[in-house]
């Protein structure tokens, strides 16, 4: 997670920044046709971070669920006797 948030950042805040700067002033860069394609890339990448991003909650909510069946079939196998465990205190 924490690389998507840096890569947006760093993407973002750098490197778009610089071309669209560099795009609206005319400044002489060294390839001024490849500066949209640049553009472009970064900005995809910035778009993939994004969705990644989007994807944790979605993640983390699968991890809980997980986690809430594993401890249910862990007291399950501890009662022998007793056909819901849970229930048995």
């Amino acid at each position: 997670m924490w690389l998507s948030v840096s890569s947006l950042v760093s993407f973002g805040s750098q490197i778009l920044l610089r071309d669209a700067a560099a795009l609206s002033v005319g400044a002489a860069v060294g390839a001024p046709d490849r500066v949209p394609l640049e553009m472009g890339v970064f900005g995809l990448f910035c778009l993939l971070n994004i969705f990644e991003l989007a994807l944790v909650p979605t993640t983390f909510l699968n991890l809980g669920l997980i986690e809430v069946v594993e401890d249910f079939v862990e007291r399950q196998s501890r009662a022998k006797d007793t056909p819901y465990a849970i229930d048995a205190k």
